[in-house]
């Protein structure tokens, strides 16, 4: 097993054109377990559908439809001990980053009574989130940079966050 954890795998690139490489959606496909369970019915269907008419359109359409199913499991990050606890403890880092940010808005909130949307604005807007550098470039995300952290715009830094947790979710359910 490699020692790199990535997020998103090869089926959650864009394959050809001038974005190639680059991520074909915010999360990868893998994420939503809803979506994964109707992709599974769906290859059923077709495999059902194949079996009824012997029809070789129908055998094609399921063995594509089979193909990215297998390829979106295959890209499940799947995580050796060490891994495991290194991504249980940058991503407990960047929740703790995350926390601190919404408790500095709660307080002022509390504090002035004034709505800091600008703040919330300027957070999402700007790159202003610190987070580990190794759970970013496990997420795909880099600067080009060197140092322990990667300052990302609040919401990537969430989803950051959810992606990783999610991915540990998944690892945990997988061994229980």
């Amino acid at each position: 097993m490699s020692d790199e954890v990535k997020f998103f795998g090869e089926i959650d690139l864009v394959q050809s054109g001038k974005h190639r490489g680059e991520h074909a959606n915010t999360y990868p496909l893998w994420y939503f377990r809803q979506a994964l369970d109707m992709r599974r019915a769906e290859v059923e269907t077709l495999r059902s559908a194949w079996k009824r008419s012997g029809d070789i359109d129908a055998e094609i359409a399921y063995n594509n439809a089979q193909r990215e199913f297998d390829a979106i499991l295959e890209s499940q990050p799947r995580f050796s001990g060490k891994q495991v606890d290194k991504v249980k403890k940058l991503t407990a880092e960047l929740g703790e980053t995350l926390d601190q940010a919404n408790v500095t808005i709660d307080q002022g909130m509390g504090r002035d009574g004034y709505n800091y949307s600008e703040e919330e604005y300027r957070r999402n807007t700007t790159r202003s989130t610190p987070v580990p550098r190794e759970l970013a470039a496990m997420a795909g995300i880099s600067d080009g940079k060197t140092g322990e952290t990667i300052k990302l715009k609040k919401n990537v830094a969430m989803k950051v966050h959810q992606i990783a947790s999610q991915a540990l979710r998944l690892h945990e359910a997988r061994l229980g």
